[in-house]
């Protein structure tokens, strides 16, 4: 699997993954989170990890599972309200995948990305949004979870932009 070198790992998810490589070769997004923590740590980094999409099932799982091994967390959160839920133990931020300046502000002081976005017909542009405001705020790490088949989609992130 190739990766540009600002992503460092591809994931998807445990229960989808056996149906294209087998999960004995990536692992879930909780090891990926695992690792992910363990490189910011290895690397002297006290730099915070954003977890995008924070309010949603796999968000919410990779968040708490961010939590788990002790590192700085910032959840990224489209309302009040679902800010207004986050653990204790993670800074929240009101940020939206369209909104470039709301970007800014949530990678501020952030070392690592956790991507995932609903699978909506501006996908690909949202997360090009993220990607693009990674790479200007000097992000060194990123996990992309796309959706299911965005591999095969020409027009997806992963597959028809190089960047």
């Amino acid at each position: 699997m190739a990766c540009s070198g600002l992503t460092k790992l591809c994931v998807l998810l445990r229960d989808i993954l056996p149906l294209y490589h087998g999960l004995e070769r990536f692992g879930s997004y909780q090891s990926a989170c695992i690792r992910l923590a363990g490189t910011i740590r290895k690397n002297g980094s006290n730099k915070m990890i954003l977890i995008t999409g924070a309010s949603g099932s796999v968000g919410k799982a990779v968040l708490q599972e961010a939590i788990r091994t002790g590192s700085k967390v910032r959840g990224m959160f489209r309302s009040k309200e679902d800010a207004a839920k986050a653990p204790s133990e993670c800074e929240a931020v009101l940020a939206d995948y369209a909104d470039k300046q709301s970007l800014r502000k949530a990678l501020d002081g952030v070392s690592a990305v956790y991507v995932v976005c609903s699978p909506i017909p501006q996908l690909v542009d949202l997360e090009s949004n993220m990607v693009d405001a990674c790479k200007e705020a000097g992000v060194k790490h990123v996990v992309l979870n796309s959706a299911l088949g965005a591999g095969d989609y020409p027009k997806s992130f992963p597959a028809g932009t190089a960047r």
